[in-house]
């Protein structure tokens, strides 16, 4: 689950007690979020405990650097 609280398939990647996951949604295969997750305890805390959460909320293109799409 992303950090807006969408759900979706996750490709993770564990290294040095931390997994992080990348969430996509399951139909679009669109980049929804990605979160870090402890395996293990440590100084942040304790194993299974989320660290960090982002939501990708909006993308697009446009024609120049500072131009919103």
């Amino acid at each position: 689950m992303d950090a807006a609280g969408r759900h979706g398939v996750a490709v993770a990647r564990t290294h040095g007690g931390e997994r992080t996951e990348w969430i996509f949604d399951k139909s679009t295969a669109r980049l929804l979020g990605e979160r870090t997750v402890l395996v293990e305890d440590n100084a942040w805390g304790k194993a299974g405990t989320v660290v960090t959460s982002v939501a990708l909320i909006d993308s697009g293109i446009v024609d120049e650097a500072g131009q919103t799409p």
